[in-house]
């Protein structure tokens, strides 16, 4: 009997430590295991939450600077085509003077190039690259904003340039062949140059003076009077008009020539010693004397060392009855160099006489 309890007990030993372990604890265990599976989730959520914020709030972020470099990346470009610079507006003066008459006509861009720029003298290709870059800079691709660059920009054409060179050199020959007193050649040299650019004044300027010197008289003051009506405000035609017309002793029609009362035909004293000159000396002649003193004290205000100024500025001061102020004038005109001997004769008995001897 003790052999079989003890078998029993035996027994009941193995089945207690095979038995389960208490619910309790196994729901401790669980709960345990449940917690740290819950905090991962969160913890994987926030940071995919964070992610997805930021990239939103950079997406709404740069979209608006982008779009603004965007913007102002085109309104500079549109800007630069619709405003000519200013050194292409400074390229388009033709002339000081009004030209009523142009050699040649600056042209205006549009879509479709005018002829002229295809036919100046020079590298064909490289025409035709200037004109194409022309026309690409009109060619805007949005349609509004082409409607509101106005094609109105004018530049100087390469053939305009040409011809400045050109009759910058036939001007210069000339003043080489007048030194060298080759007096035709430098007239037809004065001619060439004004069949290139009619509004060169200063070559024909040069070229009436020189037919004046040279007593060519033939169709000159027929000439004279086609510049004088075409340029009013180039003195200089009227200055050689009224000279051969004083050569011709009509002295009134000079000096109404010269005295015209229009103050933008009148040249300032400084700029235009000789016409004042020739204006004092012809209101003189015409006994107008009282404008001959203000014009010849005009004239010894800007060069008090002129001789002959000082000499007119006498005989008119004597004719009005001022003879104090034409011995003064008298004596400062002998004082100085210039006169020529029998001139300096006259002045001398002159002032013997307003002296009294």
């Amino acid at each position: 009997m003790s052999v079989i309890n003890q078998m029993l007990k035996d027994l009941d030993q193995r089945q207690s430590q095979s038995e389960p372990l208490p619910e309790s604890t196994l729901s401790a265990a669980s709960y345990l295991s449940e917690r740290r599976g819950d905090s991962r989730r969160f913890i994987n959520i926030g940071l995919i939450s964070i992610l997805i914020f930021i990239m939103i709030a950079s997406y709404f972020f740069y979209q608006p600077t982008v779009q603004t470099a965007i913007n102002n990346k085109a309104a500079d470009n549109l800007q630069s085509i619709s405003e000519p610079s200013s050194e292409k507006l400074a390229n388009q003066t033709i002339d000081s003077y009004p030209a009523p008459i142009l050699a040649v006509e600056t042209n205006a861009i549009t879509k479709e190039p005018p002829e002229s720029l295809m036919t100046v003298r020079g590298d064909k290709k490289e025409v035709e690259l200037q004109t194409q870059a022309a026309t690409n800079i009109l060619s805007v691709s949005n349609s509004s904003v082409a409607e509101k660059v106005e094609p109105a920009s004018v530049i100087k054409s390469l053939a305009v340039v040409d011809v400045n060179i050109r009759t910058s050199q036939l001007y210069r020959a000339a003043q080489k062949s007048i030194e060298s007193s080759d007096y035709e050649k430098a007239l037809g040299e004065l001619q060439k140059a004004l069949s290139l650019d009619a509004s060169l004044h200063k070559a024909r300027i040069l070229r009436y003076s020189l037919l004046l010197q040279t007593q060519q008289l033939t169709g000159l003051e027929e000439q004279l009077k086609i510049s004088i009506t075409n340029w009013p405000a180039v003195y200089q035609y009227r200055q050689l008009q009224a000279r051969i017309l004083s050569q011709k002793g009509q002295q009134q029609s000079a000096f109404d020539l010269l005295a015209a009362n229009v103050p933008r035909l009148q040249p300032k004293v400084k700029a235009s010693l000789e016409f004042h000159a020739l204006l004092a000396y012809l209101a003189q002649q015409t006994s107008n004397d009282a404008m001959a003193i203000r014009q010849y004290q005009l004239l010894l205000q800007q060069q008090s060392s002129r001789s002959e100024w000082w000499l007119g500025l006498a005989v008119s001061k004597e004719r009005l009855g001022e003879k104090s102020a034409a011995l003064r004038a008298y004596r400062q005109s002998i004082s100085r160099p210039g006169l020529a001997q029998n001139v300096q004769q006259y002045a001398k008995q002159r002032i013997k006489i307003l002296q009294g001897y």
